[in-house]
C-alpha cells in the first residue's frame, strides 16, 4: 500500500510539468507616449512644478501644490495639440535664456512630441507664453481637482 502511494505520488510530480505548456518570452505592451513634459522651476519662492501628460489622456504632476494625476478628455487634448500648433512650437530655437541674469527668473522646460524648448523669464518668445500659460492652468486646475493624490 505504501509502495503504491509512493508511485503515484511519483508519478503525479513527473508529470506535473508535462502537463502545462511552457511560459512564452513576451514583451509587455509599451505604455502610451508622452505628449508634454513641462517643468517649472525658481521664482523667489523656489517653485518646482512638474506634468507629464500622456497622448492618451493620463497625465501626473508634482510640485508646490502636491502631487496627484488626472485625466484629460479629447476635447481639453485637441486644445492642447492646437495651441502647439498654433504657436509653431516645434520649428522654435531649443534655448531662450533670458537677455540679463535675474535671480528670481523662472526657468521653463517644455517637451512636445520629443522637440525640447528651455525658457528663461525675460528670454520667453511672446509667442510660447500662451502655451505656458495653458500648462500652468493646468497645474492649478489638477491640484484643486486631482482624480487621486
Amino acid at each position: 500500500m505504501v509502495c503504491a502511494a509512493f508511485l503515484f505520488i511519483a508519478a503525479l510530480v513527473l508529470t506535473t510539468g508535462c502537463i502545462e505548456e511552457p511560459a512564452k518570452n513576451t514583451t509587455p505592451a509599451p505604455g502610451p507616449a508622452i505628449l508634454v513634459d513641462y517643468s517649472r522651476t525658481g521664482g523667489i519662492a523656489g517653485v518646482e512644478d512638474h506634468l507629464v501628460i500622456f497622448e492618451n489622456g493620463a497625465g501626473v504632476y508634482s510640485g508646490q501644490r502636491g502631487r496627484g494625476a488626472f485625466f484629460l478628455n479629447q476635447t481639453i487634448l485637441d486644445e492642447i495639440n492646437d495651441e502647439f500648433y498654433r504657436v509653431g512650437f516645434l520649428s522654435m530655437n531649443a534655448s531662450y535664456p533670458a537677455p540679463s541674469p535675474g535671480a528670481d527668473y523662472f526657468t521653463y522646460t517644455i517637451t512636445y512630441h520629443n522637440h525640447t524648448v528651455n525658457a528663461e523669464d525675460t528670454g520667453v518668445p511672446p509667442a510660447l507664453q500662451p502655451v505656458i500659460q495653458r500648462l500652468n492652468e493646468i497645474i492649478a486646475e489638477r491640484a484643486n481637482n486631482p482624480v487621486y493624490s
